[in-house]
């Protein structure tokens, strides 16, 4: 068997914008790869079970807290897309944010873009709202040790608990960041920027 290798360390020597874009599209591979993954039959997801000698690989979509890693993922592909778009447009710009609501803001200004849908726009603000900290899909407790990560609206996580309603607001933001990409791309191809 060949001996797969990464290339990690190979875009070190590359466009800011695009290291970003880059982590964003394998951020969006596993959010779609884990998402494929929790609509498996349970027979399905037994026979993985037992062909990797690994029972929480089946017990995953059902275990109460589930979503959280498909979650965090999620946020943190529209995080760093959103800051390799900016960057597309902005390069020399310092992104030290974690909030994806100002960061949408801050796209939406600079490329004029009319690409973000309101409901991108409404899913955005509300994840912002549920994990302001860019902790709580990660974390149960914030940095002091006591304070719950999660904001508590039940309003919308139950979109986060229900696995059709998560699949179409991922489908959502992923096509209209995605179409904000191939935007700002034709427009650096029309403009003879090299860097594409």
């Amino acid at each position: 068997m060949e001996k797969k290798r990464f290339g990690i360390g190979g875009w070190l020597n590359t466009e800011k914008a695009q290291n970003y874009l880059a982590y964003g599209q394998v951020y969006k591979g596993i959010v779609k790869m884990s998402l494929k993954h929790f609509k498996k039959k349970p027979e399905d997801l037994l026979k993985e079970a037992e062909e990797y000698d690994d029972s929480e690989i089946s017990l995953l979509p059902y275990h109460d807290l589930g979503m959280l890693p498909i979650a965090f993922n999620f946020r943190h592909y529209i995080e760093v897309k959103l800051k390799g778009l900016i960057l597309l447009k902005k390069p020399d710009l310092t992104l030290n944010t974690h909030n994806i609501d100002e960061l949408v803001t801050q796209l939406i200004e600079i490329s004029k873009t009319k690409r973000i849908s309101k409901a991108t726009r409404n899913i955005i603000r509300e994840i912002q709202q549920l994990d302001s900290g860019s902790d709580g899909f990660r974390y149960p407790y914030g940095k002091d040790g006591k304070k719950r990560s999660l904001k508590a609206n039940i309003k919308i996580i139950s979109k986060f608990n229900d696995l059709e309603e998560f699949e179409k607001i991922t489908s959502t933001v992923m096509k209209d960041l995605e179409n904000v990409e191939g935007d700002l791309d034709a427009e650096r191809m029309a403009a003879g920027d090299s860097h594409l």
